[in-house]
């Protein structure tokens, strides 16, 4: 019954701003004190149908239309008894308390909003007419209906409300508050229907929210795995260009190393030193030098170029520990200013990364037998 409405957000924001609760009681003359005080008073909105409508829908309720009979007079509070009478009803907290109720035991939304229009406004007018509603008594009594937003869809295939009359009181003599609460409480047994639709629209339209908040979430989480994935893969590669460069400089920097090397001195030749390798893998070398010639990290450029360790990254010592040794760069300490005898066996040991980060320690001055042996 009647056509399709549609809100409006200035009218939504008019209506939510004025309370026409206040406004019928003051223009009236009626008295909310029946229910116990204006706190009891259920809150009347103005504004639009549609807007009310709309409104009472989103919150699974029924909505109450009332439309004055009579305009308030230049004398405040000269309205008419009839609309005396029902204003004080809508106003009376048995009203407040049958429309607070909740319409279904296990749902947890109330019975009825409460709507009105001053008399002679185009709001009124459009309510009236777009309710098909009838006219009551001999035009001294108002209207007093209950509407139902039932869901629709336009020929654009968007939602709409249509807004359908459930009942309509008489208003000949209106209801006292009790006589109004009763009516509105057997309304909301009767229209079981309407207020179960109104659940289930609202359990799906919460459902289909959250399904959309989980899939932007799950979306959101996938490009979130999917850019740390990315970033991953950009700086494993990275790594590996890096580590691709660093290798290839390092073989050429071993290639000069061993160009480099001082010449091997002959066997039992004066000042010669020999000098044996023993690395952690089982690997030993052995290799003569000029020990008062022969600077500390050319054994280290040895082991870099010869044996493939990175002379930065291992340390040097004697087999009893006594002395141990780290590339220093520019190191001008000689093997006989290092204390090294004429034949020194010498442990290559990994360093970890932060030992390497630490200062290189302190060289003792400890002195080795001359004829070290090797183990």
């Amino acid at each position: 019954r009647g056509g399709a409405v549609s809100p409006t957000s200035d009218s939504a924001a008019a209506a939510a701003a004025e309370d026409m609760g206040a406004y019928l009681s003051r223009s009236y003359g009626a008295s909310s004190s029946a229910g116990g005080g204006d706190d009891d008073s259920a809150p009347i909105s103005g504004g639009t149908l549609p807007d009310a409508l709309a409104s009472a829908r989103s919150r699974a309720r029924l909505l109450v239309v009332y439309v004055p009979a009579s305009k308030p007079s230049s004398k405040k509070g000269s309205g008419g008894k009839y609309d005396r009478a029902a204003v004080s009803s809508l106003l009376s907290g048995e009203v407040r308390k049958v429309a607070d109720r909740k319409a279904r035991k296990k749902e947890e939304y109330g019975c009825f909003d409460l709507y009105s229009a001053k008399k002679g406004t185009s709001e009124a007018n459009a309510a009236i007419k777009v309710l098909r509603a009838k006219k009551p008594g001999k035009g001294t009594s108002p209207y007093l209906m209950v509407c139902y937003g039932a869901q629709g869809i336009d020929s654009s295939g968007r939602p709409r409300i249509i807004p359908k009359l459930l009942a309509q009181h008489h208003c000949n003599p209106p209801p006292s508050p009790a006589s109004m609460a009763s009516w509105l409480g057997a309304l909301r047994k009767r229209h079981a229907r309407e207020y179960a639709s109104m659940h289930h629209s609202l359990r799906e339209e919460r459902y289909h929210r959250e399904r959309t908040e989980g899939y932007r979430s799950s979306a959101n989480e996938d490009r979130d795995r999917e850019r740390r994935e990315k970033e991953e893969e950009e700086e494993r590669a990275r790594k590996e260009r890096e580590e691709r460069e660093r290798l290839k400089m390092l073989e050429k920097r071993r290639e000069e190393l061993r160009e480099n090397l001082p010449d091997e001195p002959a066997a039992g030749a004066e000042g010669a030193i020999t000098v044996a390798l023993r690395f952690a893998d089982g690997r030993t070398g052995r290799r003569r030098f000029a020990a008062a010639e022969t600077e500390l990290d050319v054994l280290f450029n040895w082991a870099d170029a010869v044996f493939g360790v990175e002379r930065e990254k291992v340390e040097l010592s004697t087999m009893n520990g006594s002395k141990r040794f780290r590339y220093a760069g520019e190191c001008s300490e000689t093997l006989d200013e290092a204390g090294l005898g004429k034949m020194v066996g010498l442990r290559v040991t990994q360093l970890e990364e932060d030992e390497e980060e630490s200062e290189e320690p302190d060289q003792e001055d400890e002195s080795e037998d001359e004829d070290e042996e090797e183990d």
